[in-house]
């Protein structure tokens, strides 16, 4: 994943009614209020900005989750399979941490952080 998806952000347009979302190299407008648009038409395409700046973080935070899931599902059933009690695990270690970044990401795309 590249450093510049950190860079990823909502902001006010240029022109009142547009949103841009700004990367690293690049700015995207969108249309979000016009005299076409309905409110609901609003709404959507805000939510959509926001999703689309977050989407960067949603996947790496995502994929840090489910390999490290999969790491750890396969250690419990190693240790399950000796007759010892690694459910423990799911408590401690490094799994707490990728739980704040995906919760973080996630408030990112409502656009609410």
């Amino acid at each position: 994943m590249s450093e510049s998806k950190k860079e990823w952000k909502v902001v006010d347009g240029y022109y009142p009614g547009f949103l841009n979302i700004v990367g690293a190299s690049y700015t995207v407008s969108i249309v979000t209020s016009a005299t076409d648009l309905t409110l609901e038409d609003y709404v959507n395409r805000t939510n959509d900005a926001h999703l689309m700046a977050a989407a960067p973080d949603l996947l790496e935070a995502l994929e840090n989750l489910l390999w490290h899931a999969e790491v750890l599902e396969e250690f419990i059933e190693s240790e399950r399979g000796r007759g010892r009690n690694a459910d423990q695990l799911y408590a401690d270690g490094e799994m707490h941490n990728y739980m704040v970044e995906a919760k973080a990401s996630i408030l990112k795309a409502r656009g609410q952080q």
